[in-house]
């Protein structure tokens, strides 16, 4: 049987995207045990999207629930041109948008991948701060500038930065879940990280980006 352009009878050794193609295949087939495997490969990722928006991890859990609920809904409506986790976020992005309780992100999972490309990033906070209390709260104020940029963004850069820069989806898959052109969001995306660099007071992002 062939779905969505997977064959299913030969679904051994596939890469990621295709393994959800055919679990989403024989989920939209009415095999609940097949949506349950799906829920379980990205509830995790899904929860981390939500949790950078929700006030409490109560709440990120309640909405991680709802678009795995919305999923089930509209298995029907997802065409498989784009990877089902670029699908599931757009669920969630929506969600967000509706959420009137919702938070500023929090920068201490967003790390460094909003910044700039070409600055000479470290890697994670832990490595970073490698155990020096002094340099810890130093990075603990940048993270506080760095806010404050991200809050002179416009909303729609801010989302594209997101799901570019954060959540590691393509031009193309950030494209077709916020529902613009890929050129738009290639130049929101470029425009942000320049607003970023240039906004960012000196000292600050270099500890960032990991130079004392």
């Amino acid at each position: 049987m062939t779905v969505i352009g997977v064959t299913v009878a030969n679904a051994g050794g596939l890469d990621p995207h295709e393994a959800d193609l055919v679990l989403f295949a024989e989920a939209r087939d009415g095999d609940d045990d097949a949506f349950r495997r799906l829920v379980e490969r990205h509830r995790g990722r899904i929860y981390r999207f939500l949790l950078k928006h929700a006030i409490t991890s109560a709440e990120a859990e309640e909405l991680t629930q709802d678009v795995f609920l919305q999923a089930y809904l509209g298995l029907r409506s997802f065409d498989g041109r784009s990877r089902l986790l670029s699908w599931l976020t757009g669920i969630a992005l929506n969600l967000v948008r509706n959420c009137t309780t919702r938070s500023p992100w929090r920068l201490m999972e967003l790390g460094m991948d909003v910044l700039p490309v070409g600055s000479d990033t470290a890697g994670s906070s832990d490595s970073i701060h490698g155990g020096n209390p002094e340099f810890a709260a130093a990075f603990s104020a940048a993270l506080a500038a760095l806010a404050s940029c991200l809050g002179e963004l416009p909303a729609d850069a801010r989302e594209s930065l997101m799901l570019v820069g954060l959540e590691g989806l393509s031009y193309d898959e950030a494209a077709a879940v916020l529902g613009e052109p890929v050129g738009s969001i290639k130049s929101r995306v470029s425009r942000s990280r320049k607003q970023l660099r240039e906004s960012l007071p000196a000292a600050h992002f270099d500890v960032l980006a990991g130079r004392l």
